[in-house]
């Protein structure tokens, strides 16, 4: 089919003509006038047909989304509602490739050395010994000389009169006569045989309670400890024997005062200041390396002391 013709080339001539054709039909004709409205409806239509020749054609642009895959739905009618039953695909597992796992350490049986035994005080005149260390199935015991409640009580009086002294002028523990002196007449207070046997025996405990560090001080004498640590009374001291770690030994702290005291006196020989609450204390002394922790509101109370 041809396209429309129209009057004249120009399309603005043209349009502007078809105007002019348009006004002049719209006018009201006194009387009606069949052939003008049939005049107006010819020139509406070419107008319309040239608006839609040269009109262009709008250009979208569709963006194309692709859609997911959707798992179909069964439905189910039921009395009360619809029930759906979903398929689900069934999906491979697919392992991972297992991650290079930690070797975990095999722990062998621990070291055990042969037993022995060997002195670690002994007297000053007749070098009997006093005080022994015997290691045997991988356990530490130090074997002192044994006090009966008499002895004990000569002990404590000991300390009492001539402690403090000893502290302040620790060579008093040199002075032979002024301490037999003094441990005759205590002696005899409490009923105690006293010879030289009984002497060196109250002597040795006098010293260890006065100038060294109490039930542990033997430890310090021994030069296979390494280590010496206590964390809880009624239990074991632990030490580090040679190179063996862990190592119970024989000597324990019956309560938290007896613990106690000794934590005070490491505090005292570091020169630190104990205040309420927990207290720490972290110090290198010669030859030691000491750490306790003494907590006055709770009780509780350890030490780590090592050899340097």
């Amino acid at each position: 089919m041809k396209d429309i013709e129209f009057l004249y080339d120009d399309l603005r001539l043209e349009e502007k003509k078809l105007n002019e054709f348009a006004k002049i039909a719209e006018k009201k004709p006194i009387r009606t006038d069949f052939n003008a409205l049939i005049l107006r409806k010819f020139t509406k239509a070419l107008f319309e047909a040239a608006r839609r020749k040269y009109k262009k054609p709008e250009v979208r642009t569709v963006e194309l989304v692709k859609r997911p895959t959707v798992t179909p739905i069964k439905q189910k009618v039921l009395q009360r509602g619809i029930r759906l039953d979903v398929s689900v695909p069934k999906v491979k597992l697919v392992a991972k490739e297992a991650r290079p796992s930690i070797p975990v350490p095999q722990f062998t049986e621990s070291k055990k050395l042969e037993e022995t035994e060997y002195p670690l005080v002994v007297t000053l005149d007749t070098n009997k010994i006093l005080v022994k260390a015997v290691f045997k199935n991988n356990e530490y015991f130090v074997e002192e000389p044994t006090l009966t409640n008499s002895e004990t009580q000569v002990v404590t009086a000991l300390k009492f009169k001539i402690g403090s002294k000893l502290i302040k002028k620790p060579e008093t523990a040199n002075d032979k006569q002024l301490l037999m002196n003094l441990v005759q007449k205590l002696s005899k207070k409490y009923n105690v045989l006293f010879n030289t046997d009984n002497y060196e025996r109250l002597r040795y405990f006098l010293i260890r309670d006065s100038l060294g560090y109490g039930k542990i001080d033997t430890l310090f004498k021994d030069k296979n400890i390494r280590e010496i640590r206590c964390d809880v009374v009624n239990k074991p001291v632990v030490v580090t024997y040679k190179d063996i770690e862990n190592v119970e030994t024989n000597i324990t702290f019956d309560n938290k005062e007896q613990l106690e005291r000794l934590i005070k006196k490491l505090f005292e020989m570091s020169k630190q200041k104990i205040k309420s609450g927990v207290n720490y204390l972290d110090v290198d002394l010669p030859g030691l390396k000491i750490k306790a922790m003494l907590d006055t509101s709770e009780g509780n109370l350890n030490f780590d002391i090592k050899k340097i």
